[in-house]
């Protein structure tokens, strides 16, 4: 249920995008399944260029400008 707070938290509109990182290592195996059946239907990986990727793809290239 925490979780699902969590994401909730995360995503409050259909435009929203967020990233969700689950970097508790006993997660990686021995829970992943239970996690992933707990989460909503999203994007799953373990490799940090995917998440650039997706960022990227969901994001105006002026949202990774500093406006300084």
């Amino acid at each position: 249920m925490k979780l699902r707070q969590w994401i909730g938290r995360g995503i409050r509109r259909e435009t929203d995008t967020c990233v969700f990182s689950i970097l508790d290592c006993r997660a990686s195996e021995r829970y992943k399944n239970d996690i992933l059946a707990a989460l909503p239907d999203m994007p799953v990986t373990d490799n940090i260029e995917d998440v650039g990727i997706f960022i990227r793809s969901h994001k105006p290239e002026s949202y990774f400008v500093d406006s300084e």
